[in-house]
């Protein structure tokens, strides 16, 4: 699954397109709260595609949150202007990929299918 996290609703159909396209199922929400709320109630498995400039909380204090909980899904960062400062955050915090808006599609769908896979062999692992 790709929990797809972007405020804008064309951002955000544009990347649950591609990954229709690619046969990957995907989930969009327009916040982090709300897939924060989702991880409260549901197991998530798959690869998170975030904005970093979120309304609330931001991409990268939603990294931060999952990994409290122990969430530990590969997360691309997507986002519009290039931050230095969030850039390093990001790496620091092993996001499997930092990509700038409009990203090329097949980055992009290179991004999900890496993640992905990186999803997969750690589920494999822990069996």
């Amino acid at each position: 699954m790709v929990y797809i996290v972007d405020p804008s609703d064309a951002y955000r159909n544009h990347v649950a397109s591609l990954c229709s396209r690619l046969g990957y199922p995907s989930t969009t929400f327009r916040s982090a709260e709300d897939l924060l709320d989702e991880s409260a109630h549901n197991s998530l498995n798959g690869c998170v595609v975030s904005e970093v400039d979120l309304p609330g909380i931001n991409g990268l204090e939603l990294l931060d949150r999952l990994r409290a909980k122990n969430v530990s899904m590969p997360f691309i960062i997507l986002t519009a202007e290039l931050d230095v400062k969030y850039a390093v955050t990001a790496f620091r915090n092993n996001v499997s990929s930092y990509l700038i808006k409009p990203a090329v599609e097949r980055e992009l769908a290179k991004a999900v299918e890496t993640a992905l896979q990186m999803s997969k062999s750690a589920g494999d692992s822990e069996h």
